[in-house]
């Protein structure tokens, strides 16, 4: 059974790789993100949606929307706060 959801957090992710800012800053920014992530998964994703996809080991696809692209590393940088949000909301 394949079953899809959608949903946006509405965020700005800047291209963090050739950011030159202070560690707090950055724990700051990235600790908010992780939390946006988190609390729009868990309200939005249905709870027996979030337990399938902790069953069955389900695909989590995420996908940045903006003005300009980033390169593969600087993407995969910057969605890192997003991607551990979710996984703390799915409970891996």
């Amino acid at each position: 059974m394949s079953m899809a959801t959608r949903f946006e957090i509405p965020t700005t992710l800047p291209s963090v790789a050739n950011l030159r800012e202070h560690w707090g800053a950055r724990h700051t920014r990235n600790s908010k993100l992780r939390r946006d992530a988190q609390l729009v998964a868990t309200a939005l994703l249905p709870r027996q949606l979030r337990e399938a996809l902790q069953l069955a080991g389900g695909q989590v696809t995420l996908c940045r929307i903006a003005r300009r692209r980033l390169d593969p590393d600087n993407n995969a940088a910057a969605m890192k706060p997003i991607q551990d949000g979710l996984a703390d909301a799915l409970g891996a």
